[in-house]
């Protein structure tokens, strides 16, 4: 028997999942957390064989690999109505199994988790090509923190000061990233640092913002990648993961 956590912000939503697969002989749901920050804790104090990941907006890089931390002999799925490209990469980046739609109906979840605890690597190849259309950069502590603070707008000015450092250093490492990243301006690599950041991220738990001397640096870009080199992407249809 199977034991499952999942973390799902919606009790009705949750209490369909728990319907689902408390009905099937192979599953122990452990129970279920309405956060991610709650799930990482739980994680740290219970073994789990799995982890369903609600697709939520705010789901970033970040904390993907906090999960991942938390659980790394867990297999970690995703669940939910769309996987973006960029969501795809950096789970497949983080050895997430696979994804599964949350109109797929029971059947289709059971068969899908049964397939991803059965050791097969079909469902993270189909989350490999979803995520062919984007590709990672990673960027240093520095680089991260200039990133971020650019895609909320700050000028170069603003910039030094937050960090403390100068304005034409500012603008050397702004001239290095647009080579390192293929940006052609500030405005884009600012839209590369929006994609890649989590909505809200800036926000504290009373919904304020935070002190910008505080933000947290990207630890990578996801960049669209040029067609020319990209595969299309596996079809993603209603029912089950990928594909």
């Amino acid at each position: 028997m199977f034991r499952l956590l999942f973390c799902v912000e919606e009790p009705a939503a949750a209490a369909g999942l728990r319907f689902f697969l408390e009905s099937a002989p192979d599953w122990e749901v452990i129970g279920y957390v309405r956060d991610l920050d709650r799930l990482v804790q739980v994680l740290h104090c219970r073994q789990v064989d799995a982890c369903l990941v609600e697709i939520t907006p705010g789901l970033s890089y970040e904390q993907l690999a906090e999960v991942r931390q938390a659980a790394p002999g867990a297999r970690i799925v995703l669940w939910g109505r769309q996987l973006s490209p960029e969501l795809a990469c950096h789970a497949h980046h983080l050895g997430v199994a696979g994804f599964i739609s949350s109109l797929a109906d029971r059947e289709d979840l059971l068969a899908t988790l049964r397939s991803i605890m059965s050791g097969s690597t079909a469902p993270a190849e189909l989350l490999e090509r979803y995520s062919n259309s984007a590709e990672r950069v990673s960027l240093s502590p520095r680089e991260g923190q200039l990133v971020s603070l650019l895609a909320q707008g700050l000028k170069n000015k603003e910039i030094a000061e937050t960090l403390g450092i100068s304005e034409g250093t500012v603008k050397v490492y702004l001239s290095r990233l647009y080579q390192k990243v293929g940006a052609k301006d500030r405005l884009e690599l600012a839209l590369f640092g929006l994609r890649s950041i989590a909505p809200n991220a800036g926000d504290d738990a009373n919904g304020g913002t935070r002190a910008r001397k505080g933000v947290a640096p990207l630890r990578v870009l996801v960049l669209p990648r040029p067609a020319h080199r990209t595969k299309k992407p596996a079809a993603m249809g209603h029912r089950g993961f990928v594909g």
